[in-house]
């Protein structure tokens, strides 16, 4: 009797040119340390950049504040004080084209009292 053997079943070869050494437990404890810092590092980071581009909404500074909103979307994270800020900026530049994507864009995240608050100022303009 002679038994069949399936190509599957033999192990594969090592590729003796192969440097490939999995992460040890360890190892990824301290990658998942770093991401976590990292992240909270950038959450601080997006947090400043709003309060300060609310700051130039505040003394009309317009160009300033937008300077900051784009930092604190480079952070990837977004809030409804961020579209917000960023629709009244566009309103007061007289840029409808912009503030209609910032309604849309906040829309599409579920921002929905922000759209609210965007569309008049978008049809008054």
């Amino acid at each position: 009797m002679i038994a069949q053997t399936n190509r599957y079943e033999k192990p594969i070869p090592a590729n003796p040119q192969s440097t490939f050494v999995p992460l040890t437990m360890e190892q990824m404890k301290i990658v998942a340390k770093g991401r976590a810092i990292e992240k909270a590092n950038r959450q601080k980071r997006f947090s400043e950049y709003v309060a300060k581009s609310s700051e130039y909404i505040e003394l009309e500074k317009w160009e300033y504040a937008l300077e900051y909103i784009k930092r604190a979307e480079q952070t990837n994270f977004y809030s409804n004080i961020l579209y917000y800020n960023k629709g009244i900026v566009y309103y007061n530049l007289r840029k409808k084209g912009k503030l209609k994507k910032v309604i849309k864009t906040a829309k599409k995240h579920y921002y929905f009292e922000i759209v609210d608050l965007l569309t008049p100022k978008l049809n008054s303009l």
